[in-house]
């Protein structure tokens, strides 16, 4: 006879082998520090007869080894360290049947953060203060690669700002040259910026060295000038330009094309000529505190005075006036040192009438009872009725003046007037 049956055995639901989990869908979190959160999640699987007892989540890459997690829902969390290489995750599946084959690898996907690392702070130099200035040189030194946080140093510009500049200059290597105006101090600092992600760059630098920006000065403006007459100088004056940022210590000057010379901080110039009517040439630039000169000015021409006027010709000096009988009656006239008076005649007939001019050169101081001066008839003009068989003779100063001293002009000269000639 048969026997009696056994007990039961255990019940089990007839399953076979889960699905195979789907490319998972990963999430990095912005990081903190040096690591990031990555979650990663995927659609639940089909179970095939038997509930899914786990999920093994595998990550990968990184330039780590491979690190597996076990969970029982359908995501996982991860925390990594920021990399220059990316992440790679993959998942399967576990029921009573077996474990799966891993499912598809995700997309690399990179942990980055905020560059932690800060630049030296930058030297600055000035730039062409032989010119127009106005720029400045800013170096620095780049970060490593660890102080950038997950980013390649190829993904990574550097940013210098002015301490005049609204905005900063992005994308520029050490040794940049900036514009920055004269005469205002300036300082640079420097940063670290992700080309592709503003948000991650790092703190600015501590502040370079302050230097203020010059050029040399502006050109002058240069004017010149005539003299007034009879002035044997040429002179110019000139405006003060702008300094561009570093004060004026001495003006130059270049005369007719020679060398340039010092005139300190004069505004104009003179020099003598050596004939009237000479004109010169002048260009002047003015200097900074470093010698350094700005541009001349144009070559401006300045003309000494015009020559004085010839003097007028010389008044002729008369050596012959004429005089006229014109006082009392006829007077006899005398030879020098005789006498044609013969009480009440004149011998000779030697008569002097009035109303009749003769021409007189010169006088004698005759002594006696009239003493006086007498007039030498030199000749007698033109029209007149006097006696030309007179001439050499003298006639008394009572026919023409009533004084004894009076001569027709003071540079009358007296006649030559020997020993015993009255």
């Amino acid at each position: 006879n048969p026997s009696e049956w056994s007990p039961y055995s255990k019940a089990v639901t007839p399953a076979g082998m889960p699905g195979v989990p789907a490319v998972p869908t990963v999430q990095t979190q912005p990081a903190m520090g040096s690591n990031s959160q990555v979650s990663v999640s995927w659609p639940a699987v089909n179970a095939n007869g038997d509930a899914i007892s786990r999920y093994d989540v595998q990550r990968s890459g990184g330039g780590q080894g491979a690190v597996t997690q076990s969970v029982t829902g359908t995501n996982a969390t991860f925390s990594v360290n920021t990399s220059t290489e990316g992440y790679q995750y993959r998942v399967r599946a576990t029921n009573q049947a077996g474990t799966t084959a891993w499912g598809g690898m995700s997309a690399p996907q990179r942990a980055l953060g905020k560059i932690s690392g800060v630049p030296q702070a930058p030297s600055i130099a000035l730039v062409g203060t032989g010119g127009a200035g106005g720029q400045v040189k800013v170096s620095f030194s780049t970060l490593s690669q660890n102080q950038l946080n997950g980013y390649a140093t190829s993904e990574v510009q550097y940013c210098v700002k002015l301490s005049t500049a609204g905005s900063a200059s992005c994308g520029v290597s050490s040794g940049v040259i900036l514009n920055s105006p004269n005469g205002t101090g300036v300082y640079a600092n420097v940063y670290a910026q992700p080309s592709s992600n503003a948000g991650d760059r790092s703190s600015s630098s501590g502040a370079s060295g302050t230097v203020t920006p010059y050029g040399v000065p502006n050109q002058p403006g240069l004017s010149g000038s005539t003299a007034p007459a009879q002035q044997k100088t040429v002179s110019w004056s000139w405006s003060t330009p702008a300094n561009n940022g570093s004060a004026i210590t001495t003006y130059q000057i270049s005369l007719n094309g020679a060398p340039w010379s010092g005139t300190g901080m004069n505004t104009s110039y003179s020099t003598g000529t050596a004939n009237y009517n000479d004109s010169a040439t002048l260009s002047v630039r003015a200097c900074n505190k470093t010698t350094n000169c700005g541009a001349a000015s144009p070559a401006v021409t300045s003309k000494a005075g015009s020559a004085p006027p010839p003097p007028p010709p010389p008044v002729p000096v008369p050596t012959e006036w004429n005089i006229t009988h014109s006082i009392g009656s006829r007077t006899c006239m005398d030879a020098l040192g005789s006498t044609n008076w013969q009480g009440g005649s004149c011998s000779g007939g030697h008569w002097l009438n009035p109303g009749d001019t003769i021409v007189t050169n010169c006088y004698v101081w005759r002594d006696g009872s009239m003493p006086g001066y007498w007039y030498r008839q030199a000749s007698v003009p033109n029209g007149s009725r006097a006696n030309g068989g007179n001439n050499g003779l003298f006639a008394r100063w009572d026919a023409f003046s009533g004084s004894s001293s009076w001569k027709p002009a003071a540079s009358m000269p007296a006649c030559p007037q020997g020993p015993g000639q009255w």
